[in-house]
């Protein structure tokens, strides 16, 4: 079986960003967009890890240690936001997110 080289990992990283920026560009809810951000982040985090293991160091897993605990701080505050949409306005339309810059 091949072992996947560092371009292999890069390409799949760029697709992971792709995707995630096309779910974020083609919203349909808060969760969608939500997710898409996650998806790109876990893009980042590839990248950090396989630059890390073409290298030889360690730097890129504690990099991507922090954009994984970055990730989970976005999660549990756009799912705060979400709650509040729902709560107030039973609806996940992200274009209502401009109202809450009345606050």
């Amino acid at each position: 079986m091949p072992v996947p080289t560092l371009n292999s990992y890069l390409l799949l990283a760029a697709v992971l960003m792709v995707i995630g920026a096309a779910g974020v560009f083609l919203r349909r809810s808060i969760v969608t967009v939500l997710l898409s951000v996650e998806v790109m982040l876990a893009g980042a985090s590839l990248t950090f890890v396989s630059a890390d293991r073409y290298l030889g160091r360690v730097d890129g897993q504690i990099a991507a240690v922090a954009v994984i605990v970055v990730a989970l701080c976005q999660l549990a505050v756009g799912l705060a936001v979400a709650v509040l949409l729902v709560r107030q306005r039973n609806s996940l339309n992200p274009d209502e997110v401009a109202d809450l810059k009345k606050w």
